[in-house]
């Protein structure tokens, strides 16, 4: 296992800690306002719980691709490269 696919898996379980902390505290505050919102019409329509899980699979999808898409590009360049761009703006300068 390479050091890529590591910081993929980390970075990954952190971006799912963050999506299932943010799908806890938008659950109820979407129902609350979308009850509130649809008691206002003569004909109701029902939530349902599905709708809810479908949101939260589909921000689960989008933070894969993006931290998949993000992690092959950054093992994909040379570390030459990357190095150059990192030093490029660092100020060698003894002067304080």
């Amino acid at each position: 296992m390479n050091l890529a696919m590591i910081i993929h898996i980390r970075m990954l379980t952190e971006f799912i800690m963050l999506i299932i902390i943010a799908n806890i505290i938008a659950w109820p505050l979407s129902w609350y306002l979308g009850r509130q919102l649809l008691d206002g019409y003569a004909y109701r329509a029902e939530m349902s719980w599905w709708i809810f899980l479908d949101a939260t699979l589909i921000s689960f999808a989008i933070a894969y691709l993006t931290i998949s898409y993000q992690s092959i590009k950054a093992a994909r360049i040379k570390p030459v490269d990357a190095l150059k761009y990192e030093l490029k703006n660092v100020d060698f300068s003894m002067s304080s």
